[in-house]
């Protein structure tokens, strides 16, 4: 029965993480088949069937009401703050010296909207898990009201210790280590120590006691956070039940009750596997295998160092933040701080592709073969890369600006269509260098810079600073070197303003055709038209989708099937135009925005050509026969 409860637990887990009616109905069915045929329980299909229904519920869409108000704080961030008003949370920004449980007037909220790239991490999806999905502006003008609780006293008073701030309410400043941030809240590691020397003078029930009331204390005065919460609920269990396994299945099924978002959160899934492990002959193998992997995954990138050392650091660094509270620990702390600083912190990056989920399978199933399996791993990340067949294109989303990324097979070439800058953000550091990283490009054969704009070549001496470029190119007459046909059309050609100077690039792969437009207007197209009988299958407009380009006859003439527009929300501009879209749909283009979906990625293999999203949008665009 203690096995059947953990079976239970993780289908319900599965039902959660796949947060789609009909996936947990197709699921929830194989998922009882499986129960009949192996427990022949008739009171276990009932439990099943109860917790199918519980999962459709907790993952119906909610419709949020947001409206300006008075909200209270309750979560306190670097930049902003979370507050509440009845039932609704929002995030709120430009309240300089906030304090818990203070109340402020908004009097602007909109849905959040943040910059979406594969691979890279969403604001928007991050604030979604907790069911967060719009902001609002206030300022300490639209102060109302202060709370005078021994939670905001404990803040007003520690809201200067540095140590205090990071470890024990998640306030992480720019100079805070970034090892401290992986360690996570060290609240746990904190309750482990209690718990040992608790149980040297008491009873260990006396000891559970003690300790949930101190947890519930901590909770109240400081944050109730995603991984605590984990922890006391597994902790409260194990003090009600005497098997572990029905302990454990307890604390799954009510975090997920209470916290449905974070079903495939790192900070759940690798705690309830670890744990999970403890059932298996060689656990502390399994433990690091998995831990490694988790990074993977989750963080794209693997620190050795941390990994072999991250037990003795936690434990060191939790004894620290207790002496900390101290009225003379916070100078002994600081003095922790700037030895950690120093741990070496050699990052391994690797975004985990299909072969590499596929050896991680085969590793479980398949005892006989792991130290091969093991092997193939250690070496999957350095030749993955030139083992890619597809043909790739990469609209990156930068916001109000343009970056395309185009990957031959087999890491054969790599070219850059822009490098467009913002007033508002680094795009190179924050956005470009990190997809490359992730896409395991370390140098670009080719960066076309299509003309002057801001927008455009804003960020390319910061880019030649960050990885080698074999070739810039700033002319028309100029092409990248590369195997594939790439042309630059109409190279001599007479230009009315800058936009219109803009080098206008036409390359095929795999028997399809791509045209990228820069900021060219209506006169280059109409140029185009009668110089060149083009055919093209995926079409970025120009100008950003403005309706100085993309007339109605050249969109006609040309009929692409695929039609991309790189944009910012809320641009001042009012790009794109409404009247290209609509003549875009008229004409059957299929339209993809970046203020839309964010990344648009195109791949194509052998006549087949698909798109993929950052928004999750997958599908094939279209598919010809290639003659041999």
């Amino acid at each position: 029965m203690k096995i059947a409860s953990l079976f239970l637990s993780c289908g319900f887990w599965a039902l959660m993480a796949t947060h789609d009616s009909f996936c947990i109905g197709f699921l929830g069915i194989l998922f009882f088949l499986f129960l009949w045929l192996r427990f022949h329980k008739r009171g276990l299909l009932w439990i099943w069937v109860g917790l199918i229904a519980l999962s459709l519920w907790l993952c119906r869409p909610i419709q949020q009401e947001v409206h300006p108000g008075v909200y209270h704080i309750y979560q306190i961030k670097q930049n902003y703050v979370l507050a509440r008003n009845k039932k609704t949370s929002i995030i709120v920004y430009g309240i300089e010296d906030p304090n818990f449980y203070d109340c402020y007037y908004v009097s602007r909220v909109e849905r959040i909207d943040h910059l979406k790239n594969i691979h890279q991490f969403s604001f928007s999806d991050f604030m979604a898990k907790q069911n967060i999905q719009y902001c609002g502006y206030s300022s300490s003008k639209q102060f109302v009201s202060s709370s005078h609780s021994l939670k905001s006293q404990l803040y007003s008073r520690w809201k200067d210790n540095k140590v205090i701030q990071s470890n024990l309410y998640g306030i992480y400043q720019e100079e805070t280590p970034s090892i401290v941030t992986r360690l996570g809240l060290p609240v746990i590691g904190i309750f482990y120590i209690l718990k040992r020397r608790i149980q040297k003078y008491i009873s260990k029930e006396k000891a559970q006691i003690l300790l949930l009331i101190l947890m519930l204390g901590y909770g109240y005065l400081f944050l109730f956070t995603v991984s605590f919460v984990r922890f006391f609920l597994l902790f409260f269990y194990t003090s009600i039940f005497k098997k572990r396994e029905w302990a454990l299945s307890a604390s799954i099924v009510t975090f997920l009750c209470f916290l449905p978002g974070y079903a495939t959160d790192f900070v759940f899934v690798f705690p309830i596997v670890y744990r999970l492990l403890s059932y298996t002959k060689k656990r502390k193998q399994h433990r690091a295998f998995v831990l490694a992997i988790s990074q993977l995954i989750y963080f794209h990138e693997l620190n050795i160092p941390l990994l072999l050392c991250f037990s003795w650091i936690r434990m060191i660094h939790s004894y620290i933040v207790l002496f900390s509270l101290l009225p003379f620990g916070q100078s002994f702390s600081n003095l922790w701080y700037d030895w950690i600083q120093k741990f070496p912190l050699s990052h391994f990056h690797y975004v985990p592709g299909l072969l590499f989920y596929i050896l991680v399978i085969l590793f479980v199933i398949i005892p006989k073969k792991r130290k091969m399996v093991c092997i193939a791993l250690c070496i999957l990340p350095w030749i993955q890369p030139y083992m890619d067949p597809f043909f790739h294109v990469y609209m990156i989303d930068i916001g109000q600006g343009d970056c395309t990324l185009i990957l031959e097979p087999f890491h054969q070439s790599a070219v850059m269509i822009d490098c467009g800058q913002s007033f508002y953000r680094d795009n190179v550091k924050e956005i470009i260098i990190p997809v490359l990283k992730d896409l395991q490009v370390k140098q670009l054969d080719a960066l076309i810079l299509t003309h002057s704009d801001f927008d455009h070549d804003g960020g390319a001496s910061e880019l030649e600073k960050s990885m080698p470029i074999k070739q810039v190119i700033r002319s028309r007459d100029e092409i990248p070197k590369v195997k594939y046909p790439f042309f630059s059309l109409l190279p001599k050609r007479d230009a009315s303003d800058t936009n219109d100077e803009s080098i206008v690039s036409y390359f095929s792969y795999d028997g399809f055709q791509y045209l990228w437009m820069g900021d060219a207007s209506m006169q280059v197209e109409q140029a185009l038209m009668n110089q060149y009988d083009l055919t093209v299958d995926v079409l970025k407009l120009g100008h950003h989708g403005s309706n100085t380009s993309s007339s109605m006859t050249f969109l006609d003439q040309l009929r692409p099937t695929v039609g991309l527009v790189s944009v910012g929300k809320k641009n001042h501009y009012g790009h794109p135009s409404s009247m290209v879209i609509s003549n875009c749909h008229t004409l059957g283009i299929h339209i993809f925005e970046t203020r839309r979906h964010g990344m648009i990625h195109l791949f194509s293999f052998k006549g087949i050509l698909c798109v993929e999203t950052a928004t999750h949008l997958i599908g094939i665009v279209k598919t010809r026969i290639i003659k041999p």
